[in-house]
């Protein structure tokens, strides 16, 4: 046991050396910046998929694709659109009458 003793106590020093070089690189701040950029990184791909979403019903044909966001696009106006009509008596828009 005592001829092992030296090989024991320098393979300790190595572990020892190799721990703290190791965690050296791994600090508090480091650590925050690492997990801000993946937070980041983690929002964009979000987006992405987000926006990437919108055109999943379209066809990988892009002049399909076109055709199905235009009729889309009409459909779209079509129920957005709402005829303002309007009385020639002002007082007729009213429930009560306002003196």
């Amino acid at each position: 046991m005592d001829d092992r003793l030296p090989e024991i106590q320098n393979s300790l020093r190595s572990l020892t050396l190799r721990s703290q070089t190791n965690n050296a690189q791994y600090t508090a701040q480091h650590i925050q910046e690492e997990e801000q950029h993946f937070t980041a990184s983690l929002s964009m791909k979000r987006d992405r998929e987000f926006q990437v979403t919108a055109f999943e019903g379209l066809s990988s044909d892009p002049t399909l694709a076109r055709v199905e966001l235009d009729r889309l696009r009409s459909k779209l106006a079509e129920t957005t659109y709402r005829p303002c009509v309007l009385s020639s008596n002002p007082k007729s828009l009213f429930h009560k009458r306002f003196d």
